[in-house]
């Protein structure tokens, strides 16, 4: 199932939404705290996260990679929503 907006980027989407409960993790991607399964670190300073349910069918058990640029930001998000 497809969902289709009008929004001029995901930054303008972003913004709309809790940045308690989602977190834009690449320029095509934005995730929610609940989705996030698993984080493992990967090469190079990035992540990998497994999310469920998955983005899309054709990507391998919703794992997704997250930037060495946003992999720090994306750790402390994650740890300040955990404690909540």
């Amino acid at each position: 199932r497809r969902l289709t907006t009008n929004y001029d980027s995901l930054n303008s989407l972003v913004n709309r939404l809790p940045p308690n409960r989602f977190f834009q993790i690449s320029r095509q991607f934005i995730v929610h705290l609940d989705a996030v399964r698993t984080v493992r670190d990967d090469v190079n300073r990035k992540l990998t996260i497994t999310l469920e349910p998955a983005l899309s069918p054709g990507l391998p058990a919703g794992q997704v990679t997250i930037s060495r640029y946003r992999s720090a930001e994306f750790r402390q998000w994650l740890t300040e929503m955990a404690g909540r």
